[in-house]
């Protein structure tokens, strides 16, 4: 007799993977480690390998693309030292987990914007991200609806590989970031 087919913990996989793989390697900021814990990765990957949404490791989306390790998605977050009402850009946001993780982070009064040049990737994004009620967040694949210290933060990321001063985008103005 065959038997039935078990579907995945995936809230104890995601419980899980914040004690082993987050807290236990050093992450401590205790809001990254709930944005983690609240935020189902199983829904920001494609079904064939939804089983290991939460394993140690990178997975493939489409397009040659992945999404990042969660240590990876944690260290991030936790080194922007988020603590609510931020406007953030997520330049490369793939599928939309980082996206979702820091739109977390940003509650309350702020916002996220997610920058993907990949247009399938960035819809799919948007799709997940509007499911889950993530008003915060806000994908996109089109860079002209982007505000110009968004535009110089993308320039600068996709041309060099290395990022600006965000901060300085915000209060200094692109004319200064310019000069």
């Amino acid at each position: 007799m065959a038997r039935p087919l078990v579907p995945p913990d995936f809230e104890g996989a995601r419980e899980r993977m914040v004690e082993r793989q987050l807290r236990r390697r050093g992450i401590d900021d205790e809001r990254v480690l709930e944005a983690m814990g609240s935020v189902p990765r199983e829904l920001f990957v494609p079904s064939s390998v939804r089983e290991r949404a939460y394993d140690d490791s990178a997975l493939p989306l489409s397009h040659e693309q992945t999404i990042s390790q969660p240590w990876v998605v944690a260290a991030i977050c936790e080194a922007l030292e988020l603590r609510g009402g931020e406007r953030v850009l997520d330049v490369g946001g793939g599928a939309g987990y980082s996206t979702a993780v820091i739109a977390e982070l940003v509650r309350p009064g702020g916002s996220v914007r997610s920058y993907e040049l990949i247009d399938d990737l960035a819809h799919r994004a948007r799709a997940t991200l509007a499911r889950l009620g993530y008003a915060e967040a806000d994908p996109t694949f089109d860079i002209e609806g982007i505000d110009a210290a968004h535009k110089l933060t993308i320039l600068a990321a996709i041309a060099f590989g290395v990022p600006i001063n965000v901060e300085a985008a915000y209060t200094e103005g692109i004319a200064q970031l310019a000069a």
